[in-house]
């Protein structure tokens, strides 16, 4: 009887373990080919971490045909077991997908690239996000994105037309458009850095606010402090104009729709802008010439954040030449 009871025991034991593996299995199977549609809509860097293992059983993870995620389950229980789930898009994969590493989902000229790095996702050669934490201008930014585009374009703006080094300190509104109080050493300006909506879509980008100019604003009593927009500049933490055209410039581009060759010109139109996705809102800069429009961003996005970041919309739709 005892040995009856040990048998049946083990018996549910065992159906549970290898339950608890399959379940796992198919949740990451689908989590995968869920994560790979995510960045499809959103358009934006997406991260996931890969589990350890399957309940304790380990595991590999590999694309069949370009368009399937295959989990092949090596040992432990339900060892020899394969999990797969389609996805309705070409999928490239760039590195090892490696159990309990972090791995990056970003769609980008009509397929989806899975990289074990972040920066090889990145659809320019912009560099790498520094190895030190984001100052706090950081998320500053991701709380306060239009605030951070009026900033960054005042920023901008001074070190090109005025001798010192600059930081803003302080802003407010007025209407639609952004005070902001600025300092070097020994002097001092109030700037109006003037926006405008903008609700023409472009991309997986739906709205944008967009600053349209920056001039000589009065003085204004009541502003709100901000962290340092030099700080982020200087540590590499926001790009500037003339790096985000140099690596656009760096790189062969292309027409989505009929595979042009679309090249960058040196003289263009450059904004700051916040762009709004169906995921967030982020600071950008918004690149025109021609018929052609470009959004890339203003900032790296620390590859420690759990959540998409934004990277690069176009319309008509670019692609580079990889």
């Amino acid at each position: 009887m005892a040995f009856m009871v040990t048998f049946v025991f083990i018996s549910v034991y065992s159906q549970q373990a290898n339950a608890r593996v399959d379940e796992a299995a198919k949740s990451l199977s689908e989590d995968l080919a869920r994560t790979a549609f995510l960045s499809i809509s959103s358009g934006q860097l997406t991260p996931y971490d890969l589990p350890e293992s399957l309940a304790g059983s380990s595991y590999t993870v590999e694309v069949l045909d370009n368009s399937a995620f295959r989990l092949n389950v090596t040992s432990g229980r339900m060892a020899g077991s394969s999990y797969s789930s389609v996805v309705n898009a070409t999928i490239t994969v760039d590195g090892d997908l490696l159990p309990g590493n972090r791995i990056y989902f970003f769609w980008i000229g009509e397929r989806v690239i899975v990289s074990d790095k972040p920066v090889e996702v990145a659809a320019e050669n912009i560099a790498a996000a520094p190895s030190t934490s984001p100052p706090p201008f950081y998320n500053f930014s991701k709380e306060k994105p239009m605030e951070a585009a009026g900033i960054m374009a005042s920023y901008f703006y001074l070190l090109g037309n005025e001798n010192g080094n600059w930081d803003i300190s302080a802003y407010g509104w007025e209407g639609d458009d952004l005070v902001l109080q600025a300092a070097a050493v020994g002097k001092s300006a109030t700037l109006l850095a003037r926006g405008a909506e903008n609700g023409t879509p472009v991309g997986k980008i739906g709205n944008s606010w967009i600053v349209t100019g920056v001039e000589n604003g009065e003085n204004v009593e009541t502003l709100t402090s901000c962290d340092s927009v030099e700080n982020a500049y200087a540590s590499g933490w926001l790009y500037s104009p003339d790096m985000v055209l140099e690596h656009l410039r760096s790189r062969s581009w292309r027409l989505v729709q009929d595979n042009t060759p679309v090249s960058i010109p040196s003289a263009v139109d450059i904004n700051a802008a916040a762009v709004t996705t169906n995921i967030s809102t982020y600071p950008a800069w918004r690149i025109t010439f021609d018929d052609q429009v470009i959004f890339y961003r203003a900032m790296p996005w620390w590859e420690l954040e759990n959540t998409p970041g934004f990277l690069f919309q176009s319309s008509p739709e670019l692609y580079p030449i990889i």
